[in-house]
């Protein structure tokens, strides 16, 4: 697991290298253009909670494909819906970026993302709080604790970037 966890965070700092090109080929997206023109989306606050209120459902989603096949008692990796949160929230954020055209987009990235800095810090509260639980169950809950604190760390920082993103042209 750890390997896996591994390689998720090296392919999520190769992307942050390849951040321009990526936000470049979403430049004319139909979502972009809708956003643009919505006077509301291009207030920093307003657009930050409704990133934020994205960010939600996006980890709703993710959550409920994680659960779905233990509630059905199917076998599954976690793998697969994990990796397809990854890749449909990277996408929603560069749309998100793309049709912001407003100033501060630092300040709307850190309310956007806020989402994940909450979960990380309940994560935080709950890994160094006293527990009742013993042997195997405490293995369990804290191996469980970390995997959330390191996912929802490496969602904050990337999600921050992505959607605060500006090259030298547009920052002129």
């Amino acid at each position: 697991m750890s390997i896996i966890l591994l390689f998720g965070l090296v392919g999520v700092l190769v992307f942050l290298l390849f951040t321009k090109p990526f936000l470049k080929v979403l430049e004319g997206h139909r979502y972009v253009h809708l956003l643009e023109k919505q006077t509301w989306f291009q207030h920093t606050l307003k657009a930050g909670l409704f990133a934020c209120l994205v960010n939600i459902g996006l980890v709703s989603i993710t959550v409920v494909f994680l659960y779905i096949p233990v509630w059905i008692d199917f076998v599954m990796s976690p793998l697969f819906p994990m990796a397809f949160g990854v890749i449909g929230s990277v996408i929603v954020w560069g749309l998100l970026n793309r049709g912001y055209k407003g100033e501060r987009p630092i300040l709307m990235a850190f309310i956007g993302s806020s989402i994940y800095l909450v979960i990380l810090i309940v994560a935080l509260v709950f890994f160094f709080r006293p527990t009742e639980r013993m042997g195997e169950a405490l293995f369990h809950w804290e191996i469980a604790l970390m995997l959330i604190i390191v996912v929802s760390l490496v969602a904050w920082i990337t999600s921050l970037y992505v959607l605060s993103y500006r090259s030298k042209k547009e920052s002129d």
